[in-house]
């Protein structure tokens, strides 16, 4: 199953007036005057949001190549996925998630939460070794989302220093303007990851880290909690460009109102490209350590 690893760019583009065309071997893309091209064997898969054209020739080079195209509203909410007939890779991939599943979700999830502690070392300059060692023999998922838990609340604690407007977290709904941008932050990457995973032939239901409930997309969430540190702290470099005036109270809930809703696009639209780079290395990170367990099982 060596295609697993076959994970290259997924390219994203937020923009409302994109064009995507095909010249040669190679996608050609402009945007507000300014054009720039990718060689097609560089990507794995396309994310589009807001309005654009794409050519007949661009969908057929990208169909050729296995490169997937998923279409998102400038609100990041999906419309459609333009995909190539099912190839080997994807049923590979597909394959080898449903097994890994059965035999080292616990291991794989184990790599995830290590992998959203090292980021939240990184993003908010904490030293947390101790529970890193806890996660690594940590012996069921219950001890695991407890380890999970205490590190996610040390970044909270971390994230109220910089925002001290910030009295915890709480969200379904959000009670607060604060509370309102992180889960504003989480739910587009929850979408973006969602596309992701679709796109490039991966079960988007089938997770190792977070258990099954209803329509969630559980390997989705997998995916964000490695970049929630970096999305918490996106939200705290924000804060300062919005003002009390910008949210509204609808019952219970607190909402961005519309006219700060492009500020808070316009931001996020500056961070995609990293957003999408960080998930497809943690996809890569989850697919690459499977493969090292698998080997050493059979040797």
């Amino acid at each position: 199953m060596g295609n697993i690893l076959a994970l290259k760019r997924v390219l994203a583009v937020m923009s409302d007036g994109y064009e995507l065309r095909r010249k040669e071997g190679r996608l050609s893309l402009a945007v507000k005057n300014e054009e720039r091209s990718y060689p097609i064997n560089s990507l794995s898969a396309v994310l589009l949001f807001g309005r654009g054209k794409i050519s007949s020739e661009a969908i057929e080079l990208c169909a050729q190549k296995e490169v997937p195209i998923s279409l998102l509203t400038k609100y990041y909410r999906i419309k459609a996925f333009v995909v190539p007939p099912l190839s080997s890779s994807s049923r590979e991939r597909r394959l080898l998630q449903y097994e890994l599943y059965t035999r080292e979700r616990l291991q794989l999830a184990k790599l995830l939460v290590l992998e959203k502690i090292r980021a939240i070392e990184e993003v908010f300059s904490l030293s947390l070794e101790t529970y890193k060692r806890a996660v690594e023999g940590a012996k069921d998922h219950k001890e695991l989302m407890g380890y999970e838990g205490v590190v996610s609340s040390m970044m909270y604690e971390s994230f109220k220093r910089l925002v001290p407007a910030f009295q915890g977290r709480n969200y379904k709904p959000a009670k607060d303007p604060v509370n309102a941008l992180l889960s504003l932050s989480y739910s587009i990457a929850y979408n973006v990851a969602y596309a992701m995973l679709f796109s490039l032939g991966f079960d988007p239901y089938i997770a190792f880290l977070h258990n099954p409930r209803g329509t969630h997309a559980g390997f989705a969430s997998d995916l964000i909690e490695p970049a929630r540190p970096h999305l918490t702290r996106f939200v705290a470099d924000i804060w300062k460009n919005f003002k009390s005036s910008d949210f509204e109270k609808a019952d219970d809930a607190v909402f961005l109102r519309k006219e700060a809703m492009q500020t808070f696009l316009n931001l996020y639209s500056l961070q995609l490209q990293s957003l999408s780079d960080l998930m497809s290395q943690t996809l890569w990170k989850v697919f690459s350590d499977s493969q090292h367990v698998c080997q050493e099982e059979e040797g």
